[in-house]
């Protein structure tokens, strides 16, 4: 029955806690993937994180990624694999975007400390007792969560782009297509050229490290698995 229904509870859990924004507005502060050194951070964020989203488009895309790509994965997996496939892919994502944000807080944190001839330690401490000042960069830094299953979707692209391809692909509304395998990649690398760049045709604030990290994560199990295939068990009826 789970290797039926399994995308169809990942949906609804998606769809619940976007409505549930709505009922509680404090729910962000709780869910959302926050700084590790910002006071919302808590450990069960890396975990419920992955099924918020920001608006009904960016729930909708999601949606659609997971239902269209992840149905032949769950019915050529099972359960089991493409579970351990999408968690690992929101692990990994939020994993690699939490890292480089980590490091962007501290170098800033550290630079900030320095000229006003304290150690870091001190900043901190200052920082969060209210006696010393930062500028806005910094604190639009340390005030950045992060949300939604954008990571996992992409380790299911990926794994997709492996498992099935030569499936042609192409954009909304292009007649052009690709083999999935072509288009995935060239997907991954778009990505990576605007986490570089700063420059995004889909707008600002998306986290392009925790797509990368996604799609990473879900080539490497697609790749193991398909060294090791499942292992079936014959039961000899007597």
């Amino acid at each position: 029955m789970l290797n039926k229904h399994l995308i169809h509870l990942l949906i609804g859990a998606n769809v619940l806690l976007f409505l549930a924004r709505f009922a509680l507005p404090d729910l962000d502060a709780l869910a959302a993937q926050w700084p590790v050194r910002h006071p919302d951070y808590r450990h069960w964020q890396w975990f419920t994180a992955p099924f918020m989203h920001k608006d009904l488009l960016h729930l909708l895309f999601n949606m659609y990624g997971l239902a269209v790509f992840g149905a032949p994965l769950l019915q050529y997996w099972g359960a089991r694999r493409f579970a351990l496939l999408y968690f690992g892919g929101a692990l990994a994502g939020a994993l690699c975007y939490t890292a480089w944000q980590a490091y962007q807080i501290e170098a800033a944190a550290d630079a900030l400390a320095a000229a006003v001839s304290v150690s870091p330690a001190q900043f901190w401490e200052a920082l969060t007792a209210g006696q010393t000042g930062a500028p806005a960069e910094f604190w639009r830094l340390l005030n950045t969560y992060a949300l939604g299953a954008s990571g996992a979707v992409f380790a299911v692209l990926a794994a997709f782009s492996l498992c099935f391809g030569e499936t042609r692909l192409s954009l909304l509304f292009l007649p052009v297509s690709f083999p999935a395998k072509y288009f995935v990649a060239g997907l991954v690398a778009y990505e990576a050229f605007a986490q570089v760049s700063g420059f995004s045709l889909f707008g600002a604030n998306i986290a392009h490290l925790a797509h990368i990290g996604g799609a990473l994560c879900g080539w490497a199990l697609a790749w193991y698995w398909l060294r090791r295939p499942r292992r079936r068990v014959l039961r000899v009826v007597k």
